[in-house]
Parts: structure tokens; C-alpha cells; sequence
């Protein structure tokens, strides 16, 4: 096998996902790769590692994790397969899941979906499935106070556009049970927030793969269209409410007129899109990348100053209450 570092390789018509949500005695959705070196070649490729419907080797599993293999590979094609298998297991009651593995294999069944979903933005049952995703996300923690805490505890910090999505969407939901909204409300906001960024695909090329996407810290040098554009998408699925369009629309969007894309002024700006604004500018800043994150402290520092008549100063405190309960 190759050594493998934090982060893996790309390879076009493939999607990497985490090793230790695959579950042993059990049976695979999907032909699953790993890496290796071929001398030959003097590079690594993907090579098959499991078939469909073969069981997992829990021992075998064992040794590769401990090797340090920390991800494997399945085709774009089996993403909502592997997605139902990792919903599933995470829902089954099986003796040797703790809470944390079961809330790691719900992230990792999430991740699935955003990335199907963004690498089909005109698929209207791609974005569909996400929007199921999302909710079937709250059933699972909105009246549990632990599990909910438990599936913030396990958000990866990786700068890639699909975990910014899926955390943006977990953050929106766990702060609008903590203002006391409804689940209702709190899924249309984290279905916004699963999609806010969803139009940023079009910036690929796209006979590479999509994971390539690395955020610029300056998001004001980035595609300032992309929340019009995402809209736009969104707006072929007419289950969704208005109200989450408008949020799309609206997540760069600043108190003082000064965001993007139309420059719109804190009266016509709703309550979520104001927290939309927040937890994408929070969850972006603080993600770990090559050192340039920044500490928690430092960003909402940032929220209260740079951008005191840019946020909801009101909310953005709130923001900082909730923060420090989790």
C-alpha cells in the first residue's frame, strides 16, 4: 500500500471517504480501492481492495488502520449506495459503537450525499436525496442533547468545499435549537446552509476531481455570483420554501450594504441569512489549512470588529454563547 498522508490523493471518477466508517462482520454497498505504489509506473494508483456484497475482515481492518491507512476509495457512482449503508449501520444497535462512532459513520453518510449532490448540481434527485439528508440529520439529534454535541465533536476541519457545506449545515442546525426555533425552521436553514455554495463547482474544470477545492481565505477575491447561481439551482426542487432560497441568496450578503452579490442592506436581509453569514464566515476562517486558520478567539474577534456593521452583533453573541456549550 502507499504511505498516506492527511490528505489524500485525487483521482478522476473517484471519491476518498474515511476508513473507519466501514464496519467489520458487514456487508459492502460498493467496490471499495485503496492505493498503491506500482514501481513500474513510479507512481500510485488505485487498485480494487473489496467487492460489493463481500464482508469486512474486522482483524484485517484492524491492521490497515493501524498501518495508519486512514481512507479509502469508491466510484462517484456508489456515493448515495455507500451513503444508505453508512445511515444505516449508524442507526442499527450494534454492541461495539460507542456514540461517537455511531455520530462519525451519520457525518460520514452526510458527506456522501453533499458530494453527490455538488458534483450533479442539475440533478434534481441528487440535490433531492440532500435535502432528505439533511432531515433525516435532525431526526437523529434534535432531541438529544448528547448526540447532537457528540456529531459537532466529530466535524472534520478539512478546507474542502463538501466538509465547509456539511459543517456550515450541523453549526446552523445546532444553533437554531439553541434559540429555541423549531425543527421546521431549523431544517430549512441547514438545508440552505448544506447548499450555500453549491454553484462554486462551476469554477472546476470538470475532468478533474471536484475534491480539489481548496477555499482562498479572501472570499472576496471568489466568485461573487456563486449565491444567484446556487439559487438558481435550488429553485428546481419545489419543496423548498422561499425561505431557503432567500438564505442562499443572501449568505455574503453584510448589514451595511457592503456584501455581495447585489449589496442588499440589513431591512431586507431575514433573520437566517444573518446567521447564514455568520456560520459560513466562522466555519471558513477556522478550518485547518497549511496554518492559515485562524483560532476561534480570532475570528469571532474578527466578527465583533472588522465586521461590527457588517454582522448581527446581536447574534453574533448568541453565536459565542452557543460556542461555548458545545
Amino acid at each position: 500500500m502507499a504511505e498516506q498522508g492527511a490528505q489524500p490523493k485525487l483521482y478522476p471518477g473517484f471519491v476518498y471517504f474515511s476508513l473507519r466508517t466501514l464496519i467489520p462482520e458487514t456487508l459492502l454497498p460498493c467496490d471499495v480501492y485503496f492505493e498503491a505504489f506500482i514501481e513500474r509506473l513510479g507512481r500510485t494508483r488505485l487498485i480494487p481492495a473489496l467487492k460489493k456484497g463481500q464482508p469486512i475482515n474486522g482483524q484485517w481492518l484492524d491492521d490497515l488502520l493501524e498501518q495508519g491507512l486512514t481512507h479509502s476509495y469508491a466510484k462517484q457512482e456508489d456515493l448515495e449506495a455507500l451513503q444508505e449503508y453508512l445511515f444505516n449501520k449508524s442507526r442499527i444497535e450494534l454492541d461495539n459503537l460507542s456514540m461517537e462512532q455511531r455520530q462519525e459513520l451519520l457525518y460520514e453518510s452526510a458527506l456522501c450525499s453533499i458530494k453527490s449532490a455538488m458534483m450533479e448540481p442539475r440533478n434534481g434527485r441528487r440535490l433531492a436525496v440532500g435535502v432528505r439528508t439533511v432531515r433525516r440529520l435532525l431526526d437523529c439529534v434534535w432531541d438529544c442533547d448528547e448526540a447532537r454535541k457528540s456529531l459537532l465533536k466529530v466535524m472534520t476541519s478539512d478546507r474542502n468545499i463538501f466538509v465547509h457545506s456539511l459543517n456550515c449545515c450541523l453549526l446552523g442546525a445546532s444553533f437554531a435549537h439553541h434559540l429555541g426555533w423549531s425543527q421546521e425552521q431549523a431544517e430549512q436553514l441547514a438545508v440552505a446552509l448544506f447548499f450555500h455554495d453549491l454553484a462554486l463547482v462551476d469554477n472546476l474544470d470538470h475532468g478533474e476531481q471536484h475534491e480539489d477545492i481548496n477555499f482562498d481565505l479572501n472570499r472576496e477575491n471568489s466568485d461573487q455570483f456563486h449565491p444567484i447561481r446556487s439559487r438558481d439551482y435550488l429553485s428546481i426542487l419545489p419543496e423548498l420554501s422561499p425561505q431557503v432560497l432567500d438564505t442562499v441568496q443572501n449568505h455574503h450578503e453584510n448589514l451595511d450594504g457592503t456584501g455581495y452579490p447585489r449589496k442588499t442592506s440589513a431591512n431586507q436581509l431575514s433573520v437566517a441569512a444573518r446567521i447564514a453569514r455568520i456560520i459560513d464566515y466562522y466555519e471558513l476562517h477556522t478550518s485547518s489549512a497549511e496554518g492559515k486558520a485562524l483560532a476561534p478567539f480570532l475570528a469571532l474577534r474578527a466578527m465583533q470588529t472588522e465586521y461590527a456593521h457588517g454582522m448581527d452583533q446581536r447574534l453574533v453573541a448568541e453565536f459565542i454563547r452557543f460556542l461555548g456549550k458545545v
